[in-house]
């Protein structure tokens, strides 16, 4: 849909001066979903955008329906609010993406910034075994570092950075590592990140896990986890509205062999997902191991114990 829209048609309306109607279900699944919820908020915002108008519609409202109609669609979807409320009353759900729900029971943690590229949150205690999630990006796109603690599941800290060198990006990263106890780290070593993680895990040895994060089998599985702990409400992220807004706008359509691929947007950005999802099997069974080759055993963290990656 917004590649045709953006290819052939908008140019075609700009030439002869025409005008478009667009309908659809706020329904939280595929890749148009980010574009069509964009496109219908232009109509709320008479001053950014004074030529589109936005209407709501629901079913109820069907003068076709009579009382009798109306009561068994409700019946119809009891258990099922969030579907009711989409396909039914045509209500956007602020707070769900169209892969992952309950966000704002999970973006509820303060964050400070520090410096030009961290959001930081609370410092790290004594006893509490972190974990690092590293999405590593192209020139182009942003490298996330994201830091976690696996005894309470709560994001300590996030760093995003784009358009620095790889001796910076991974100084960064030693420096997380080295203020939150040696944390493990998680990176994708598919394709460019490859040589990135071998570097890693010359210096850190077992403490540094290949997610190999890029390819789909292991992105599903680690979505899929995610998806989990969103509806367990067992995680909690630093309220930061970029990071959000990326969980929020990620997608996910079904592929010709029926397999469900995920991905950001059209234009859009996936790196805090990727962090995050890396290490969401590790949060969400923390006395699992999930390790690199010849790791040790790593049955959980208790307090007062001390921990060494290396």
């Amino acid at each position: 849909e917004e590649m045709a829209w953006y290819g052939t048609i908008r140019p075609m309306l700009l030439e002869r001066r025409g005008s478009v109607a667009f309908r659809g279900t706020p329904k939280r699944v595929g890749v148009g979903f980010v574009w069509f919820r964009r496109v219908f908020f232009f109509g709320h915002d008479r001053d950014g955008h004074p030529d589109h108008r936005s209407f709501t519609g629901s079913s109820l409202d069907n003068p076709r329906l009579n009382d009798k109609d109306r009561e068994d669609l409700k019946r119809d979807y009891e258990g099922r609010p969030d579907e009711y409320r989409e396909e039914v009353l045509a209500e956007w759900l602020d707070e769900e993406g169209a892969v992952f729900e309950k966000l704002g029971d999970a973006f509820v943690l303060k964050a400070e910034r520090e410096g030009v590229w961290g959001w930081i949150g609370r410092e790290k205690k004594s006893f509490e075994k972190c974990l690092i999630g590293f999405d590593i990006a192209s020139h182009e796109d942003y490298n996330v570092i994201s830091v976690w603690s696996l005894a309470t599941q709560q994001q300590l800290a996030v760093w995003r950075v784009r358009g620095e060198d790889y001796e910076t990006i991974l100084a960064l990263v030693h420096t997380a590592r080295e203020r939150y106890g040696h944390a493990d780290i998680y990176a994708d070593g598919n394709g460019l990140g490859g040589p990135i993680v071998q570097r890693l895990a010359r210096r850190y040895g077992d403490g540094v896990v290949d997610r190999k994060w890029s390819g789909n089998a292991v992105k599903a599985d680690d979505v899929g986890d995610a998806r989990m702990l969103f509806q367990r409400k067992a995680w909690q992220f630093l309220d930061v509205d970029w990071q959000k807004a990326e969980f929020r706008t990620y997608t996910r359509e079904k592929t010709a062999n029926g397999l469900w691929r995920y991905q950001a947007p059209e234009g859009g950005h996936d790196d805090s997902v990727a962090a995050a999802c890396m290490v969401a099997g590790r949060l969400k069974e923390p006395r699992v191991v999930v390790a690199g080759a010849g790791a040790a055993a790593d049955f959980g963290f208790e307090a007062g114990q001390a921990h060494a990656s290396m």
